[in-house]
């Protein structure tokens, strides 16, 4: 049990999600897909629109991150309150 957990040699590649809420500008479209194509071999991009707020209800995040094996998130969001809203974690 104690040997999964120790150090390794070479550390596991942390894969990385990247969504948009459901209203996102252009400016953080552009935004997810250039960090996407930054870490491409090790990321998802999801095209449609998620209902979600991450910082009101994370089980759905959390979800979906295991899911996909995914370590890191990028969520992309804009309204008139908070604009071109990019939140990563």
């Amino acid at each position: 049990f104690l040997e999964n957990r120790a150090p390794k040699y070479f550390e596991n590649v942390k894969k990385s999600l990247f969504l948009r809420g459901s209203s996102t500008s252009d400016v953080v479209i552009q935004a997810l897909s250039d960090l996407h194509c930054i870490k491409k071999p090790e990321s998802l991009l999801f095209t449609r629109k998620c209902e979600q707020r991450p910082f009101e209800d994370d089980t759905s995040l959390e979800f979906l991150c295991q899911k996909n094996d995914c370590s890191l998130f990028g969520f992309g969001s804009h309204n008139k309150k908070r604009p071109h809203n990019l939140i990563l974690g």
